[in-house]
Order: C-alpha cells, then structure tokens, then sequence
C-alpha cells in the first residue's frame, strides 16, 4: 500500500501533464467535428 502511495506520487507530475495533453487533444477532436 505505502509502495502504490510512494509510485502515484511520484508519477503525478507525469499524469498530469498526460491528462494536460489529453485535453488538448479532446479539444482539437471537438474542433475538427465541428468544423466538418
């Protein structure tokens, strides 16, 4: 359990900057369907 808590925070930055990315690109799918 300690070793998940350690291996989440320590993954943090990189999940958020993964969900960052993910939005992006969400956000030009949304694009491109509206635009066709």
């Amino acid at each position: 359990m300690e070793y998940e808590k350690e291996t989440y925070f320590a993954g943090s930055d990189c999940l958020i900057s993964i969900g960052f990315q993910n939005r992006i690109f969400g956000f030009k799918i949304q694009l491109y369907m509206s635009i066709f």
